[in-house]
C-alpha cells in the first residue's frame, strides 16, 4: 500500500495547536497533511473529498495523563472513544471505537503502511468490542510521530479490509538531524506516580539520507479506586488476619483493585530513507516494543469451594509469611506483550508522470500470560501441606503478518489522475499451550491454561488489485473512483467501490460527500480461539466456568453456530465547509454505515446436562469443562449514525495568538437484525455502550516564550453492561502552562482533569468492590498534577 503523498495547506485544521513557540507556528500550519488520495498534487484539507482529522506530533506529546497513542488519540479526536484496561487479555490491548464500531473495523497506517494486529481477540470491553480482533497503535513512542492522520470514511476500496470506519495514519518523523529528550513525571490525587523518559534524534544516512530514532520508557503504577468487598469485610470484621494482604499494588486490605492496570513499556521505533541516485529511494521503518502488565482478578474468599486447601493452611507465597486463617486470596494476571515490525521498500519514478512503490512488511505481536497468587485445587497439596504450586504460566497468543505491496500512480491527462497496484497479504494466528500444570483438571483459578488441544498456527493469505481514478473538472469540482478486489483462501472473495466528489460553490464554501462498499474478513484468530476461564456472576456472585469455542465446535453448532463469513458495510457521507477570511474553519459531516453480519461474541449460552451428555456420548471430552460457552458468530446487523462539527478561529493581537478549537460527534447504532437471543444488557451495549454525544473544546494562547492550553472534554451518557445500568455524561478540564527558556528548553506544568471529575458511581453487585462503572468511556483516575522538561537539540 502506497504512503500517501504530503498535502499541505494554509489553513488551521481540527486537532490543531499551538504547541510551538510563536516563532514555529506558522511553520507548522503550513506543513498539514491528509490522507485519502494517492495523487501527489498539493492541495489544502478544503479540497479534500472526505473528512480528515489532522494532529500534529507536538500536540500529542502535550497531554499529561498518556500512557500511550490510544489515550491521545481519545482526547483529541471526538469521534474516537477508548475504554480503560478492563481486565483479562484488555489489560494490554485496550478496547477502542472509530465512528462507533469496534477496533476490527478501522484501519490503521504507519507511514502509509498496514500494521499488523495484535495478538489478542476481545472478550471484553463493551459489547461492540467484544470478539473484535484489531492493531493497537499503543506501542508506537509519541515522541516518534511527526502527525496523525485520520480520515472519517469509508475507504475499504482504497485501503483494503477492515477500513469501514476509517483509517488512521501515523506519519513518522524524517528528519535527519536534530532531536529531543524529554522527561515527564506526573501523580494522580490518590498518589500514585507515572513516569516517563523519551528521546529521538535525526541522523545523516549516505549523505542526503537519513535515519530518525526514538526510544520511550514508561512506568505506570497500578491506580486503585475501590471499596472493600463485603465478604471481606465481614471476615476482616470476625477478626480474620491477612485478608487482602496479597495485594501487589500496595492498596491492602483491598481484595480487589479497580482502576487502571500497572504496566512498564519501552518502545523504540526508526524510520529512514536513502537516495539512490535517478529519483530512486530505499526506505525502511519498524518498531519494538515490550510491555509488562499486571491486573488484579476477583477475589476467592476462603469459604470458596476452590480455597479449600486453605483448610490445610495455605501459605500465600506473594507475603512470605504463614497465615494460617481461611483468609481467601486475589489471583493477579501478568502478560509479557511483545511487538516488533519492519517495513522495506524502494519507491522512484517512471514514464515520465508516474511513480512506483515496491515493499514488504512483517509484524509480529506476542502476548504471554502468566497466572499468580492462585491454586489448582486438582494438584492436591505438598508433603507440608501447602499448595505445591501457585504461580503458573497459562500460555500465550501470537499474530503475524507479511504483506507485499507493488503501488504505481500515472497522470493520464492533467484533469486525471490513475493509482493501481495488488497487495499479498498471509496471517498467522498461534496459540501456544501453557504449562501442563495450569490446565491439568479445572486448573488454577481465574484462567484455565491454553490446553495443547487448541493449541497451534492458523493461516490465511489473501490477493488483492485495486485500481483509483481522481478527476477534476476544472478548480472547483473534484472526482473520485475506486475499486478493489481481494480473494481470501478461508472465505472467498470480495470486491469493493467507491464514489467520493467535492463541490465548490464559491470561494470558502464548499460540499463533499462519498459512497462507498467496506468489508472486514474474519481473522485465524476469531475462527480459532478456544479456551475456558473461570468467571463470576454478576447477579449472585458466584463462579461460572467458561468456555469459548470454535464457530465450528459441535456445541456451537448444537447452540445455532456457524462458519464464520465476512462482514459488509455500505457508507454514506455528506458534509460541507465552510472557510472565512477571518480566520474560520467549519466543517459538518454526516456519515451513515450499514453493518452486515457484524462478528461478535455471543452471549454465553448454558449447556444443558442433556446437551453436555450428548457430546460427551458423541467423543467431545471437553464438554464436561464447561457449564456455559461462547462463540464467534455472524450475529447482527447494525446501522451507525452520525454527524462531525469541527471548527477552528484564529486571533491575532500584539498579546499574541489565540486558537480556538472545537469538536462535537454525535454517533448513535441500532440493530437492525439479531440472528441469535441475546439478552437486553447485551442489546443495551451495543447500541448504548459508548457515548453518543461527545464534545471537545481547547483554548490556546501563544506569547513570547509562554504558551497556555486549557481543554475541555465531554463524554456523553452510556449503557454500562456491567452493571446493566445507563450513567449519565461527565467532563474532563485539562490545563497546562509550557514555558521555553534559552534556546533549546521547554518547561510544562499542567493537570490533566483539574478538576477531579469523577463518573457517577455504579450500582454495585454484592461480590464486586466496584465503586465507578467498569467501561467508562474517560475511565475513573481521578486529577493528575504533572511537569514535563523537554531539552531541543
Amino acid at each position: 500500500m502506497a504512503a500517501n503523498p504530503l498535502i499541505r495547506t494554509k489553513a488551521l485544521f481540527y486537532g490543531l495547536l499551538l504547541t510551538a513557540p510563536l516563532s514555529q507556528a506558522q511553520e507548522l500550519i503550513e506543513e498539514l497533511v491528509v490522507i485519502g488520495s494517492r495523487n501527489a498534487e498539493a492541495r489544502s484539507a478544503h479540497q479534500s473529498t472526505a473528512p480528515v482529522d489532522l494532529l500534529l506530533g507536538a500536540q500529542l506529546r502535550r497531554l499529561g495523563n498518556a500512557a500511550d497513542l490510544t489515550d491521545n488519540l481519545r482526547a483529541l479526536v471526538p469521534s474516537y472513544n477508548a475504554s480503560i484496561a478492563s481486565g483479562d487479555g484488555e489489560t494490554f490491548v485496550r478496547p477502542t471505537a472509530l465512528r462507533g464500531l469496534a477496533p476490527d473495523q478501522s484501519l490503521l497506517l504507519i507511514n502509509g503502511k498496514r500494521r499488523h494486529r495484535a495478538a489478542l481477540v476481545s472478550e471484553a470491553g463493551p459489547a461492540a468490542n467484544k470478539g473484535a480482533h484489531g492493531p493497537s497503535a499503543s506501542l508506537i513512542p509519541a515522541i516518534a510521530v511527526e502527525a496523525i492522520e485520520v480520515l472519517r470514511d469509508g475507504a475499504a476500496a482504497q485501503y483494503g479490509a477492515d477500513a469501514i470506519a476509517g483509517v488512521i495514519n501515523l506519519r513518522m518523523k524524517d528528519s535527519a538531524e536534530g532531536g529531543e529528550v524529554a522527561l515527564n513525571y506526573g501523580q494522580f490525587y490518590e498518589g500514585e506516580h507515572s513516569f516517563s523518559v523519551a528521546a529521538n534524534a535525526g541522523l545523516p544516512l549516505g549523505g542526503a539520507g537519513f535515519a530518525n530514532l526514538s526510544l520511550q520508557y514508561l512506568d505506570n503504577e497500578a491506580l486503585s479506586r475501590g471499596v472493600q468487598r463485603p465478604d471481606a469485610q465481614a471476615l476482616i470484621d470476625a477478626g480474620v488476619a491477612g485478608v487482602g494482604e496479597d495485594s501487589p499494588f500496595g492498596d491492602a486490605p483491598l481484595t480487589h483493585t479497580w482502576g487502571r492496570p500497572e504496566t512498564r513499556d519501552v518502545r523504540l521505533f526508526v524510520n529512514s530513507g536513502l537516495p539512490l541516485g535517478g529519483g530512486l529511494q530505499a526506505y525502511a521503518h519498524g518498531n519494538y516494543a515490550r510491555t509488562e502488565g499486571r491486573y488484579r482478578f476477583f477475589y476467592r474468599p476462603g469459604d470458596n469451594p476452590l480455597t479449600a486447601a486453605n483448610e490445610a493452611h495455605i501459605t500465600l507465597q506473594t507475603l512470605g509469611i504463614e497465615q494460617r486463617l481461611p483468609q481467601g486470596f486475589t489471583p493477579y494476571f501478568d502478560g509479557d506483550h511483545t511487538d516488533f515490525s519492519v517495513v522495506a521498500g524502494l519507491k522512484g519514478q517512471w514514464s515520465g508522470d508516474g511513480s512506483y512503490d515496491l515493499s514488504v512488511g512483517f509484524g509480529s505481536d506476542r502476548l504471554a500470560f502468566f497466572l499468580s497468587n492462585s491454586i489448582n485445587p486438582d494438584l492436591g497439596l505438598g508433603s507440608d501441606g501447602l499448595p505445591p504450586q501457585m504461580n503458573f504460566d497459562v500460555g500465550a497468543l501470537k499474530q503475524e503478518e507479511l504483506n507485499l505491496n507493488a503501488d504505481f500512480t500515472r497522470r493520464l491527462r492533467d484533469w486525471l489522475h490513475l493509482g493501481f497496484g495488488a497487495e499479498w497479504r498471509e496471517e498467522t494466528f498461534t496459540v501456544i499451550a501453557g504449562e501442563p500444570n495450569s490446565h491439568l483438571g479445572g486448573g488454577p483459578s481465574g484462567f484455565k491454561g491454553l490446553e495443547p488441544a487448541n493449541a497451534g498456527a492458523f493461516s490465511r493469505d489473501n490477493y488483492a488489485l485495486y485500481a483509483e481514478l481522481e478527476q477534476s473538472f476544472g478548480h472547483r469540482a473534484l472526482a473520485q473512483y475506486a475499486v478493489r478486489f481481494e480473494r481470501f483462501s478461508d472465505f472467498g472473495s470480495t470486491l469493493n467501490g467507491k464514489l467520493a466528489a467535492r463541490l465548490e460553490l464559491t470561494d470558502g464554501l464548499a460540499v463533499r460527500g462519498s459512497v462507498s462498499t467496506g468489508f472486514h474478513a474474519p481473522t485465524p484468530g476469531q475462527a480459532n480461539l478456544q479456551r475456558i476461564k473461570t468467571t463470576f456472576s454478576n447477579d449472585t456472585g458466584q463462579q461460572v466456568e467458561s468456555g469459548a469455542v470454535r464457530p465450528d465446535h459441535p456445541a456451537a453448532l448444537a447452540l445455532g453456530g456457524a462458519p464464520l463469513d465476512a462482514e459488509s458495510s455500505n457508507n454514506f457521507t455528506l458534509g460541507f465547509l465552510v472557510q472565512t477570511d477571518g480566520g474560520l474553519d467549519l466543517t459538518v459531516d454526516w456519515f451513515r454505515i450499514d453493518l452486515s453480519d457484524r462478528i461478535a461474541l455471543s452471549d454465553n449460552l448454558d449447556v444443558t446436562d442433556a446437551l453436555r451428555a450428548d457430546l460427551m456420548a458423541a467423543g467431545v471430552a471437553a464438554a464436561g469443562d464447561f457449564n456455559r460457552i461462547r462463540y464467534f458468530t455472524n450475529d447482527y446487523d447494525t446501522r451507525t449514525t452520525g454527524v462531525d462539527i469541527v471548527a477552528t478561529q484564529r486571533f491575532e493581537t500584539d498579546l499574541g495568538v489565540t486558537s480556538v478549537l472545537a469538536g462535537y460527534n454525535r454517533t448513535t447504532t441500532e440493530i437492525e437484525e439479531l440472528e441469535q437471543a441475546s439478552t437486553a444488557s447485551r442489546v443495551a451495549s451495543i447500541e448504548r455502550g459508548a457515548p453518543a454525544s461527545r464534545i471537545s473544546l481547547t483554548l490556546n494562547h501563544a506569547m513570547s516564550a509562554w504558551d497556555l492550553v486549557a481543554r475541555l472534554n465531554y463524554f456523553g451518557g452510556w449503557f454500562d453492561s456491567d452493571d446493566n445500568h445507563d450513567h449519565d455524561g461527565y467532563q474532563y478540564l485539562d490545563l497546562s502552562a509550557k514555558y521555553t527558556f534559552g534556546q533549546n528548553f521547554a518547561l510544562v506544568v499542567g493537570a490533566d482533569n483539574v478538576l477531579d471529575a469523577y463518573p457517577d458511581e455504579a450500582v454495585r453487585s454484592p461480590s464486586s468492590g466496584r465503586l465507578y462503572p467498569r467501561y467508562s468511556p474517560a475511565g475513573y483516575n481521578g486529577r493528575l498534577m504533572y511537569f514535563r522538561l523537554r531539552y531541543a537539540f
